[in-house]
């Protein structure tokens, strides 16, 4: 009976020298997930902004080359006029979906103001200051 009762407080007992191997992997761990959790305080993780470049082509299976050949922006009434010049491959009605890189879930407001002959002027409005 004695040596049962060694042999449980055996198994049992985590004040042996060999507890401190799970403390320090608990306490790596927890190091760990705070320090994901924090990263962005220490880490600087902020994308630059960019934006289609004048007159460069982008190329596209969908929609053929999309060239933006101006942009003027109105501060005054928070809104962007692009004139966009597309050659498509195929003659199907297009639309434009506009959103700002701080907000992609929020679609901005499109207006086609003109269509000619693959140019078009969109109007994009509701902009951030940002």
């Amino acid at each position: 009976m004695a040596f049962k009762k060694q042999l449980e407080d055996y198994r049992f007992n985590l004040n042996r020298n060999r507890s401190w191997k799970y403390t320090a992997v608990l306490l790596f761990f927890f190091i760990g997930f705070l320090s994901l959790l924090t990263s962005k305080f220490h880490l600087k993780t902020e994308d630059p902004l960019y934006h289609t470049k004048t007159y460069e082509a982008v190329s596209s299976n969908i929609t053929g080359t999309v060239t933006n050949e101006n942009r003027v922006y109105h501060p005054a009434n928070s809104s962007l006029d692009m004139v966009i010049k597309m050659d498509q491959t195929d003659e199907e009605e297009v639309s434009f979906i506009a959103q700002e890189k701080a907000n992609p879930n929020i679609k901005l407001p499109v207006q086609l103001l003109y269509e000619d002959d693959g140019y078009y002027v969109v109007r994009v409005s509701d902009l951030s200051p940002n």
